[in-house]
């Protein structure tokens, strides 16, 4: 057996770098939140549609399981890898290329075009070809440290599981494709490439449903804390615009619909209840 050094991965999955690199970005990213994401979260901005805060508030709380389960929680990495890097191929480069960007092109350059490289560089590709790429679909094997989960999937659920994917990716291609193809170059397009972030993980989980269970309970924070702040309370109140009533039924749903199909005793054990992958 190969002895592992803090650069090389010897038995385990990733090298202890490695490892302390992707803590290191959600880290960063946990501690960003507390001052740019939680206020938010307390206050919701009322002017504010509220879906792209959504998103990025549940990306926040995803960081701090990020930072116990780097290598179970690699699809938030790919998501976050893939929406930057079509946000910067649709909208960023062409918008500033042509000059046409709003007066927050720049800061929008800043914070989301800029991150690709440095995602991709931490990101242990060798690690993702092994487990999602060359691993036979829907292997037995756990997506994790390399040793097997105390209870697995059950065949249903995993059923149920590979049917959300299915739903969002037939919607995807229905609803995203035609704004990946032909991008709207007057559109901000960070909702945009999101979503169409989302739906490229929906295709891969429909091959690797376990291993991108973390992308669904992703979208099952986002979609609830949308409702909490933003969906119930102006519905409550009566200042349902007719744009409100457009997201509210495309999102209230979503929340019962994944916290029936999410594989909870799943996500306990394998994210909460295992032990945090090595830290030395």
């Amino acid at each position: 057996m190969a002895s592992a050094g803090i650069w090389r991965r010897g038995a385990h999955e990733v090298s202890l770098v490695r490892l302390y690199a992707l803590r290191a970005v959600a880290l960063f990213f946990a501690v960003d939140g507390l001052f740019s994401k939680l206020p938010g979260l307390i206050h919701p901005d009322p002017a504010s549609r509220g879906i792209i805060a959504s998103l990025l508030a549940a990306l926040w709380l995803s960081a701090f399981l990020v930072l116990r389960q780097p290598l179970r929680m690699m699809p938030i990495f790919l998501f976050e890898l893939v929406w930057k890097t079509l946000w910067l191929i649709d909208y960023g480069a062409p918008q500033w290329l042509a000059g046409t960007g709003s007066p927050r092109l720049g800061r929008d350059l800043f914070e989301i075009g800029f991150f690709p490289l440095p995602i991709a560089l931490i990101i242990p590709w060798g690690y993702v070809w092994r487990h999602y790429v060359r691993r036979p679909a829907d292997a037995s094997a756990p997506p994790g440290a390399g040793q097997r989960e105390a209870s697995d999937i059950s065949a249903a659920r995993r059923a149920l599981v590979r049917a959300a994917f299915l739903l969002a990716a037939i919607a995807g291609c229905v609803l995203v494709l035609p704004g990946l193809i032909r991008p709207d170059p007057a559109a901000r397009g960070m909702l945009e490439s999101m979503i169409a972030g989302l739906w490229l993980c929906a295709l891969l989980g429909l091959l690797r449903p376990r291993q991108m269970v973390p992308i669904l309970f992703f979208a099952f924070v986002a979609t609830t804390l949308w409702m909490i702040d933003y969906g119930l309370p102006r519905a409550l109140s009566g200042a349902a615009t007719p744009q409100l009533q457009s997201d509210f039924l495309a999102i209230a749903a979503g929340p019962i619909l994944l916290g029936l199909v999410m594989p909870w005793t799943y996500v306990w054990r394998a994210f909460v209840k295992a032990p945090a992958e090595r830290w030395r």
